[in-house]
């Protein structure tokens, strides 16, 4: 959700870009962005986390474009590389905030695809002994403890 977490607040609520789906919907940003992360995970012995946020972060945007290139609508497509080509700017997020957005949202909006898959998600997520759980536990002990020292 990361580029969602970006993108909105800094289109709808500030208006510092042109979309909700411009600066880190773009491919151009990603680059970037996956150069910084591969460099920090090297140095700290974490390439298999950068390598999932990576794929999490490009599937994202990849998700997000594919029902536009699916019906052939390539003026949507100018997101994936911001800002050399022309953002496609959503008529219902003109004049939008990002808690605006959460405010008016309705229950049936709540109870659909999104939360089943977020719910079987999670629930394979339970079923696989929850993994990362130990790793943030670890983390979490190891910096107390350095606190301590």
């Amino acid at each position: 959700q990361l580029p969602d977490l970006i993108d909105k607040p800094l289109a709808w609520t500030f208006g510092l870009i042109p979309s909700g789906r411009s600066l880190a919907h773009s491919l151009v940003f990603l680059a970037g962005l996956s150069v910084i992360v591969w460099l920090l995970a090297t140095r700290s012995g974490r390439r298999p986390e950068a390598g999932a946020f990576l794929v999490g972060y490009l599937t994202h945007v990849l998700a997000d474009v594919l029902p536009a290139a699916l019906a052939g609508e390539w003026a949507k497509l100018g997101t994936l590389l911001w800002p050399i080509t022309p953002v496609f700017r959503y008529p219902d997020e003109l004049d939008r905030s990002i808690i605006g957005f959460f405010l008016e949202l309705r229950p049936a909006e709540l109870v659909s695809l999104e939360l089943g898959v977020t719910i079987v998600a999670f629930a394979l997520w339970v079923v696989d002994g929850a993994p990362g759980i130990g790793t943030a536990v670890r983390f979490v002990r190891r910096r107390v403890e350095r606190l301590r020292a």
